[in-house]
């Protein structure tokens, strides 16, 4: 006995670090959803001919009604459940509760909805809120241009801005501001020196934003895999490995996603901050690529959407659940309710809404 001992101790020891072990994560499952590309609309209201010009950006309301921005007509069409024109909100000018949108490229057009609420922002800076029967409440410019918008169920105002050390803001309906925070990527110990520097800073820290319906504060870097969830006055902060998309899409999106994590891991942003201790940054100090096209959250539920793959992001900034979608290009707005998707698709070919399901999720068995 004095023999076995030893060995069944080691046997025991062996087990009890096996069983302590971090399990590693099962491997993500492609996933698929199909579509419908809808380019003309039944409408109820004689201000809507059955087409969109050029839709934007869009949002569901509680009810499942579809909000559309559409930026080359200067105003919004409300869908029903079934895809039907029920309200046409708005109108090109500069008065209480009409809009004037400059085209693509110029800067961010946005709309939000939360409760009764939904908030418009034109060419980056002018914020429009109204009731979702169209009755105007106020309207305010920013001083800065935003990156993105949410709207909270209290009906705070939230935005990120391209002013890159507090990039936050809240403001009430009526246009006060409540406060900033945040922080940026990539804190400097010393100001730029040229504006090309500036323009490299702003884009490094320039961050999507949304409102879970717990009231924490997400965001996630255009040009770095960070994602922050922001709770009072705490922040958690997570990198995101997105070389979980490349279970999705072409060999050429493959490649695309596997040369944005060698450049990232190049570029770490403490990396650059060293850099710009000693020297103005350039072009090649940081990421040109955006990582993300938009985000957005269904309930408490993160959505991330980029290159035709759509993906879930839980509370420790793990991707979950990739699905590919998009077989008509790239749409640069998504928005999500219970288990429907719509996109906005517009183009030199096409203009319109694409609608389509959550597939449900694929079994992995118990971890």
């Amino acid at each position: 006995m004095a023999i076995q001992l030893p060995r069944l101790f080691c046997l025991f020891l062996f087990a009890l670090v096996v069983s302590c072990a971090p399990r590693s994560q099962p491997q993500l499952q492609l996933e698929e959803m199909t579509l419908s590309i809808l380019e003309e609309f039944e409408s109820e209201v004689p201000e809507f001919e059955g087409f969109l010009a050029d839709p934007y950006s869009c949002d569901f309301d509680r009810n499942g009604n579809l909000y559309v921005l559409d930026q080359k007509e200067h105003h919004i069409v409300v869908f029903n459940q079934n895809m039907h024109a029920v309200q046409v909100i708005g109108r090109k000018g500069d008065g209480p509760g009409e809009f004037r949108f400059g085209q693509q490229g110029s800067n961010a057009h946005r709309l939000s909805i939360a409760g009764d609420l939904m908030v418009i922002c034109a060419n980056g800076r002018f914020i429009s809120v109204l009731n979702l029967d169209g009755t105007f409440i106020s309207r305010f410019v920013l001083d800065q241009s935003i990156v993105d918008l949410d709207v909270g169920i209290d009906g705070t105002i939230y935005v990120s801005t391209r002013e890159g050390q507090v990039p936050i803001r809240a403001y009430n309906a009526d246009g006060e501001e409540l406060g900033r925070f945040g922080e940026a990527i990539l804190q400097l110990d010393v100001q730029p020196r040229e504006r090309e520097d500036w323009i490299q800073i702003w884009q490094a820290n320039r961050c999507l934003l949304e409102v879970l319906q717990d009231g924490r504060i997400a965001t996630f870097s255009l040009n770095w895999p960070i994602l922050r969830f922001y709770t009072g006055d705490n922040m958690d902060e997570f990198e995101v490995d997105l070389t979980a998309l490349t279970t999705g899409g072409t060999s050429e999106f493959q490649k695309h996603y596997q040369e944005l994590m060698d450049d990232f891991r190049r570029h770490l942003p403490d990396r650059v901050a060293q850099i710009a201790r000693s020297r103005p940054l350039t072009r090649e100090d940081l990421p040109q690529v955006w990582l993300l096209i938009r985000l957005r959250a269904r309930g408490n539920d993160l959505w991330g959407w980029n290159a035709g793959v759509l993906f879930r992001l839980n509370d420790a900034g793990e991707v979950t659940r990739v699905i590919k979608a998009g077989q008509f290009g790239i749409p640069w707005e998504f928005t999500m309710h219970d288990d429907k998707v719509a996109f906005c698709v517009s183009g030199s070919e096409i203009a319109g809404i694409a609608i389509g399901t959550l597939p449900t999720p694929p079994y992995r068995g118990s971890h």
